[in-house]
């Protein structure tokens, strides 16, 4: 075992009662991780067990540390089994991550995190049976978790499978400051001229909530309006699957009441015309863009755009909030133009720490 792992210990969760037993302290690590991550949070994370889990033997790790006043929870990984290598013999575990999880960093308490890391890996090579392989897929790679990695388990063998940028903004103290610094002269009057042209069909009015106000009609109004798009013709909508809708239902109603949802919509008189989500972690500082929908009817005005300039102003006038993650594909050709920062994300697999482990490594190198 690492001197760094001794006072440590793991428990294991495979089930939603095994999970609860963890939640008080599992809502405190969420308040301390190093790298904040909505998705692992308790009412997400559960809300993702309940709808799209039914069948998947998850394994969640709960990483403890041994004190004089109590054991304190220190990590928090959650994986599924799955298989790689050709004909996917190989079984492997991976990140936990589903449709809806935009992120899969671990969370991982900021005064513990050499301890918590060393533990993981430390379960890993020891763990019994044929698992060989570790996916720490979609995490980010330039926060404090990939810090970690980098200096404690720097020997581990391992290969970068893949690496990419999305957008990320940091809240500044002037809005007009930067949209003048990040959007051209020519953007900036075709947005102004786009939000005239809809004022004078009817008056636009945004509205923002940060509670639970009129939450199931606003649940509704946004399911309707993503299902009146290309998403309900494809069969993309959250709508169009009864395990998706009550996904988003779970994860808004829960989230709204604990004061971690931030939604806006925009009206055109009476009529939506664009609407948005975003999430708040627990630390209170660190923001998530979660979903978007808009009025396809009115496409030639770019309601989606105005209401993200409106989302853009809101972040920069909530001085609690850090940073927003966009949470979009990378090369988004909506967010990039307007979001200037990025964030890294990155899939790493871990071999054990042997030479069979190293061997491993050389199949999965990219090319």
């Amino acid at each position: 075992m690492s001197d760094t792992a001794v006072n440590t210990f793991i428990e294991i969760a495979r089930s939603e009662m095994e999970l609860e037993r963890h939640l008080a302290q599992w809502h405190t690590l969420a308040k301390n991780a190093l790298d904040a991550n909505i998705f692992y949070e308790p009412s997400p994370f559960l809300a993702a067990i309940n709808t799209f889990a039914e069948d998947w033997p998850f394994l969640c790790l709960f990483v403890y540390q041994k004190r004089p006043k109590g054991d304190q929870l220190i990590g928090f990984m959650p994986l599924l089994p799955a298989r790689k290598g050709p004909g996917n013999h190989l079984r492997c575990y991976r990140s936990f991550t589903h449709l809806h999880c935009y992120l899969a960093t671990p969370l991982i308490h900021r005064e513990s995190s050499q301890e918590a890391v060393a533990s993981i890996f430390n379960w890993f090579n020891n763990a019994s049976g044929s698992c060989r392989l570790l996916g720490l897929y979609n995490i980010q790679a330039d926060g404090g978790f990939a810090k970690i990695l980098k200096q404690s388990v720097s020997d581990q063998p391992h290969v970068v499978e893949q690496s990419f940028e999305r957008a990320l903004i940091t809240r500044r103290e002037d809005p007009e400051r930067y949209f003048s610094e990040n959007l051209s002269r020519h953007r900036q009057k075709e947005h102004r001229r786009l939000w005239r042209r809809l004022e004078e069909k009817g008056t636009l009015t945004l509205k923002t909530y940060q509670n639970s106000e009129s939450i199931d009609e606003w649940i509704d109004d946004f399911l309707i309006l993503e299902a009146s798009g290309w998403k309900g013709t494809s069969g993309a909508a959250m709508g169009n699957s009864p395990a998706h809708s009550d996904f988003f239902v779970q994860i808004v109603q829960q989230l709204a009441t604990s004061g971690q949802l931030i939604r806006h919509s925009l009206h055109q008189g009476d009529r939506i015309i664009a609407m948005k989500c975003n999430l708040i972690a627990a630390d209170g500082r660190s923001s998530f863009a979660f979903k978007i929908a808009f009025d396809e009817s009115f496409a030639r005005y770019s309601p989606g755009v105005l209401l993200e300039l409106q989302n853009i102003e809101h972040l920069f006038c909530q001085t609690s909030l850090d940073w927003m993650d966009s949470c979009a594909d990378p090369d988004h050709p909506m967010i990039d133009r307007l979001w200037r920062e990025r964030r890294q994300i990155s899939y790493i697999l871990y071999g054990k720490k042997s030479l069979s482990g190293r061997l491993l490594m050389k199949l999965f190198r990219p090319k």
